[in-house]
């Protein structure tokens, strides 16, 4: 069965499941660089955000075997989650703006990849990127759930760009702990092995805690500054996605075509394309305290 018929045939049972409930429908979302995905969206008759569900994951279910019913009860169940957690948005959220303020929360992203949708959030431009604002409700079950603000929001709330925008880099910045360490620690953590396991790497890394859209903190006020008082050097700063950033001290050793090869490379490779953040890297210079794109 392909996948139009999956859709077709999961929509038909929801509907059926559902009765007169809910409202059940499949839309076609745009993520990050212009990805495009199909969820499944039941709408109820509260006022609260409606979690999304995406569909290639259950449609991979079926293809293994699991029943269609198995499915529609999987989707059900995860709704219910995942309301829960929308439910716990604070009353009145899309009229009172002070109760947004402080989980505002900044994502770096492609400006290039991303025009479309930069028409319509608020943003700024940082280098040749983009930094846009959600608003992040995070929890440990779900740590990519968010809201992304957008231009219509801000006319609700009789706020303007610049001052949402000032606002998200300042809750960032104050809610964020960066994480600064060399990648060989990081490594022996996630892996629970021995430092001399690990090859040698000058590398370090640098995300938040989460390690969720964790690239955002080298745009930070004062990171970059204390990165090169740490390192007391000049250094690139490598996009590894926007999730993280690899930080390399220039040590005269490696040119600026190398890396942004090698960073071309596993952006094909490694990485999905819905979390690419750049095909080139960064320089950091010292003296001047300024960054360039090498």
């Amino acid at each position: 069965m392909s996948y139009n018929e999956f859709e077709q045939l999961l929509l038909h049972e929801m509907k059926e499941d559902a009765a007169d409930s809910m409202d059940v429908r499949v839309c076609e979302i745009r993520k990050n660089n212009g990805v495009r995905r199909r969820a499944i969206v039941l709408r109820d008759n509260t006022d609260c955000p409606q979690p999304m569900q995406y569909l290639e994951d259950y449609y991979d279910m079926w293809e293994t075997g699991v029943s269609i019913h198995h499915i529609v009860n999987l989707i059900l169940q995860e709704r219910e989650k995942m309301s829960g957690v929308y439910r716990k948005l604070p009353s009145g959220f899309f009229q009172n703006y002070e109760m947004v303020r402080k989980n505002l929360r900044c994502h770096l992203i492609s400006e290039k990849k991303n025009r479309e949708l930069l028409r319509e959030v608020p943003h700024l431009r940082w280098m040749d990127l983009a930094i846009t604002c959600v608003y992040d409700l995070s929890e440990p079950d779900y740590p990519d759930c968010m809201i992304q603000i957008r231009n219509d929001h801000l006319q609700i709330w009789g706020v303007s760009a610049d001052q949402i925008m000032k606002d998200a880099m300042a809750a960032t910045a104050e809610h964020s702990e960066i994480l600064f360490q060399p990648l060989v620690r990081i490594l022996e953590e996630d892996l629970r092995c021995s430092e001399s396991e690990i090859p040698d790497t000058p590398l370090y890394l640098l995300t938040n805690q989460s390690r969720m859209y964790g690239a955002v903190c080298i745009a930070l006020p004062d990171v970059k500054e204390h990165i090169a008082q740490r390192l007391d050097s000049d250094y690139f700063i490598i996009p590894s996605s926007i999730h993280e950033c690899l930080i390399l001290p220039d040590d005269g050793i490696y040119r600026t075509s190398e890396l942004n090869r090698m960073v071309c490379d596993i952006n094909q490779t490694n990485v999905e394309d819905q979390d690419v953040l750049s095909d080139h890297v960064y320089l950091y210079k010292q003296p001047e305290a300024r960054m360039y794109r090498a």
